[in-house]
């Protein structure tokens, strides 16, 4: 995206931050039947792209460094999984997390939207779904690797309980940005008086592109 002054191009945008998840078939989202998962190629490609964007742009600010350095690992895990079809790093669904459905009903894991249990049946009580037998079964099977996949939600869980993973980002986080700040792209909303965009939004003419 370029933004102009009466005219004259000033300043070309690109993004400043590259989030993406892999679309997969869920039951909450109604997506079983669906075939919305890209190939293991195409993601590869897409998060090759994703990773160089955040390599080169990377913040000061120590919450968002941490951020994208968690972004950069989930990116390759999340290809490799669906390259290799398998759990690439252990995954802690049904331990380290859980999902509660609006009908009461608990999931270790809501790719496989299997019920441990339905609270409305227990008085509301967690703890007795959590520590069921059917509970205990949903959490032996994904101790066996029955399952797997790049959800994001479970896979930034697993990449901070999985050591190696957790030393690989601490490793991105603590590596020096490529970018000077003080050129850094912000929106012109923030007016940021150390940006060419904060400058130019202040300039007689500006129009931001729809």
């Amino acid at each position: 995206m370029t933004w102009r002054v009466a005219g004259r191009p000033i300043v070309t945008v690109t993004p400043d931050s590259y989030i993406t998840e892999v679309a997969e078939k869920r039951v909450e989202l109604e997506t079983m039947e669906r075939d919305i998962t890209p190939s293991p190629q195409a993601y590869r490609e897409a998060v090759t792209y994703l990773r160089r964007g955040i390599a080169s742009r990377r913040s000061w600010r120590p919450l968002a460094r941490l951020v994208e350095s968690l972004r950069f690992e989930y990116y390759d895990l999340a290809a490799r999984i669906l390259e290799e079809r398998r759990q690439v790093i252990d995954c802690c669904a049904g331990l380290a997390s859980a999902h509660l459905a609006p009908d009461g009903h608990v999931w270790g894991c809501c790719v496989r939207a299997e019920p441990l249990g339905n609270v409305r049946d227990h008085d509301y009580d967690f703890r007795t779904v959590w520590r069921s037998a059917r509970a205990e079964a949903f959490r032996a099977s994904v101790k066996n690797r029955e399952c797997a996949c790049p959800m994001a939600n479970a896979s930034y869980t697993n990449l901070l309980l999985d050591p190696r993973s957790l030393v690989r980002v601490m490793r991105n986080l603590a590596s020096v940005p490529h970018h000077d700040p003080a050129h850094a792209v912000r929106g012109p909303e923030a007016g940021d008086r150390g940006s060419a965009l904060g400058r130019a939004a202040r300039a007689p003419g500006f129009t931001i592109p729809r």
